[in-house]
Order: structure tokens, then sequence, then C-alpha cells
């Protein structure tokens, strides 16, 4: 089904779709229905129109259709800056999210820097935000690590998690 942006009064109109189930992407600015869906659907004169709410969430800000890439900014451990003792490898990884119904797919793409000796550039997952907005869990083949979110808005990107014993503190930035 075509792509179609509303008219002025937020409205558009889809013409016989094809029998089938639909996933409604609704979007203004950082606003989106990802979390809350459709909230209404009406059937009147055999016209079947559906009201979805837009909001804020948090998986709006975290992640895009396209891949939305962050990059770590400042590190910290038990509340020491511990960023410029991080590998170069490390910096310049990107951490991209794609938005998804429910979860969307992780990718951590290691840059230029490789980390690994085996030549592996990136690592694939799937991630969501807990009911709470309080954890983003990423999960891949092997792992599932559970980040708490410090601060999330449209270019900053905190999050807590323990490592190796230690009180971890990472930021990122979002990039183009």
């Amino acid at each position: 089904m075509e792509e179609k942006i509303t008219d002025e009064t937020g409205k558009v109109v889809y013409t016989d779709p094809d029998s089938g189930k639909y996933y409604i992407d609704a979007q203004k600015g950082l606003l989106n229905n990802w979390e809350e869906g459709v909230i209404k659907t009406v059937v009147e004169d055999l016209e079947n129109t559906t009201n979805i709410l837009v909001v804020e969430s948090q998986s709006g800000l975290l992640a895009s259709v396209a891949g939305k890439k962050w990059i770590l900014s400042s590190y910290f451990s038990n509340g020491s800056d511990a960023y410029d003792f991080l590998d170069d490898c490390v910096k310049d990884d990107l951490l991209i999210f794609f938005k998804g119904p429910g979860s969307g797919k992780f990718t951590l793409l290691d840059e230029t820097n490789l980390c690994n000796s085996n030549g592996e550039t990136s690592l694939a997952g799937v991630w969501k935000i807990d009911s709470n907005e309080n954890a983003l869990e990423i999960q891949t083949t092997n792992t599932l690590v559970s980040w708490k979110l410090v601060e999330l808005d449209s270019v900053n990107l905190k999050v807590s998690f323990m490592k190796s014993g230690n009180n971890i503190e990472a930021g990122y930035i979002a990039v183009e």
C-alpha cells in the first residue's frame, strides 16, 4: 500500500485496499503511534474510519524507520570519567535502532576501528522499551542486556547498567 500524507485536517483516504492486516505508522515530528496504535474504529455508511492516537514516546525518540544512529559521547564508571580509557574501536561504534511494532531491530555497527580480529563488523538483534519506559532491552543471538534509561530526547541517550561489578553510565548522541 502506498504511503500518503494527511490533508490539513489530519485525514487520509485509501480506497479499495486489499484484504489483510495493516500496521498504520502515524507520525508528526517526534510524535507517533508506535505504542498506542489504533484507538477507535467506526463503520458508518459502509465506510471504515480509524482514528489514531499520536503521542510522544520513548520508542519514537530512540528509533526511526530508516534506523536512527547513536554514537558514544561519554562513559562513566562508578562516577569517574572513563571515556579516554576506552579503546578507539569502541568509541566509533554506531548503535542503530529501527522502529517496528512492539519492538524493533537493532544493529551495532563497528565503524573504522574494528574491535575484533575476525573481521565481524556488526552485531544484530532486537530491542524494546519496557512497559514503564524505564529500561531498554536489547536481545542478540546469545545475550540479553537491560539498560536503565536515564535520559532520552531527540539528540541525547543516556543509559546506566552494571558491568563487571561497576556502575556504568554511558551517553550517546544522535548522528545523521
